[in-house]
Order: C-alpha cells, then structure tokens, then sequence
C-alpha cells in the first residue's frame, strides 16, 4: 500500500469511506454479475481488476456511507440494464444498501449551495455531507471539488496505481 493511500485509510479506516455513484453502480452491477460490468454500457469502462480492487478497498474500512441521492442515481443507472436483470440487480444493491450509513442533506440546503449550478444537485449533496468522510470517486470535477470543500478524496483512476 502507497503512503498517500495508506495515510488516508490510517485517517479515516474507522470514520468509513463515501463511494459515489458511478464507483457504488460498479459495486452493485459486479455484485450479481462480474462479467455484466464489462459488457453493461454504464460499467463496461471499468474492469474486472478494477470491480476487484474497488471491493479490497471498501472492505478495508469499518462503514460504507452513501446519500439517498447517490443511491437513487445508482438505481436510476442501473435501471438501463435489460428488464429481465432488475431482480438481480436490485437485490445486489440492496445487499449493499442495507449495510450502508446514510448521510441525508436537506435538498433546500443544496438547491441554494452556489456549488449547485456547476455540479449537480447530487454531486452538492456529497460536497455537503457532515463530518467530512473520505470520499471515493471517479468523477474529476467532483473531487476537485470535494478537495476544495475540505474532503478528503480519492480519485478511483489514482487508485488503480496502488497495490492494495
């Protein structure tokens, strides 16, 4: 493990880690179906090492937060999946749902961030999050913002050099 990973993880093992949506989507669509990540539109950029490794990291910390507004945007994506797959994903982000903290942020507390227009009200969501986790993501312009809003953050394409 890299010492800039290693510091973070030290920092933040017992607080948890918040895994945004595209990393939470990979999560659930591996979840029932390791080799649907590479052939699902919303996932197929990412590998079967990275869905590997994506798993190794979030167990490596005591609690796994999220926000109602990542997990419905997950679902939402999730949704593009055949019909046929809606059972099995649905019960694989339940599997990940039911074990999650949840941090809720009032959504007129957002709406009124100046962060809001440049970003998106989910993105806003994650930046104002109480308490500040470690925030886990793969979007840049949301971990610059995240880093400037005084999170700690991990870019998951950062991520990838490290061996874990």
């Amino acid at each position: 493990m890299e010492s800039a990973f290693q510091a973070l993880w030290i920092k933040h093992r017992a607080s948890g880690i918040l895994v945004d949506t595209n990393l939470l989507l990979l999560l659930a669509v591996g979840g029932y179906d390791s080799r649907r990540v590479l052939s699902f539109k919303r996932t197929s950029h990412f590998t079967l090492k990275d869905f590997e490794l994506l798993k190794k990291t979030t167990t490596l910390f005591s609690k796994l937060w999220t926000t109602p507004n990542i997990l419905t945007e997950v679902d939402n994506l999730g949704r593009q999946l055949r019909q046929n797959e809606w059972d099995a994903f649905a019960n694989a982000l339940r599997a990940l749902a039911v074990n999650m903290m949840e941090f809720v942020v009032p959504s007129a507390q957002v709406v009124r961030d100046a962060r809001f227009v440049k970003i998106g009200f989910s993105d806003t969501t994650t930046v104002l999050v109480p308490g500040k986790p470690l925030l886990l993501t793969d979007d840049l312009k949301l971990h610059a913002f995240a880093q400037s809003a005084g999170f700690d953050a991990i870019n998951f394409n950062h991520l990838r050099m490290y061996e874990i």
